[in-house]
C-alpha cells in the first residue's frame, strides 16, 4: 500500500479524517460474517477495519499511477460492476462518486449487488 491515510492526524486532512472515522464505526457495528462491497477501493485502505466481515474490492484502477491496485477482487467500472445481482450485504463507497461521469448509474448498479 502505497498511501495509508488511516493513520493521518485530525489536521494533516481533516475531510478524510471525518470519512475514516465514520468507516470504524460503521465497520464495528457490522455483524460478524457480513459480505461488504468497497467500491472504487483503490489500495483498500480499508480492509483491515472489516476482519470479522468478508470484504471484497473493485475498483477500475486507473486513477493513482503509484498505488497498489494488487489487492482487489474485482477490476472493473462501477457504473457497470462484473459482479453478479443481490450478492452483498453492505457496499462501502467512499470519496468516489464525486469523481465519476455516471454517479446515478453507479448508485443503482451498487443497489443492484445488494441483498
Amino acid at each position: 500500500m502505497n498511501e495509508d491515510f488511516l493513520e493521518r492526524g485530525k489536521f494533516q486532512d481533516i475531510g478524510r479524517w471525518y470519512v475514516t472515522r465514520f468507516v470504524e464505526r460503521v465497520a464495528r457495528a457490522l455483524p460478524a460474517g457480513t459480505l461488504v462491497l468497497d467500491a472504487g477501493a483503490g489500495e483498500c485502505v480499508y480492509k483491515r477495519l472489516f476482519p470479522h466481515c468478508v470484504y471484497k474490492a473493485i475498483d477500475l484502477a486507473v486513477g493513482e499511477s503509484r498505488w497498489n491496485y494488487g489487492s482487489l477482487d474485482y477490476v472493473g467500472p462501477l457504473h457497470d460492476m462484473p459482479i453478479e445481482t443481490a450478492v452483498f450485504d453492505a457496499v462501502l463507497c467512499t470519496q468516489v462518486l464525486e469523481h465519476l461521469e455516471w454517479p446515478r448509474e453507479i448508485v443503482k448498479e451498487m443497489h443492484r449487488v445488494l441483498k
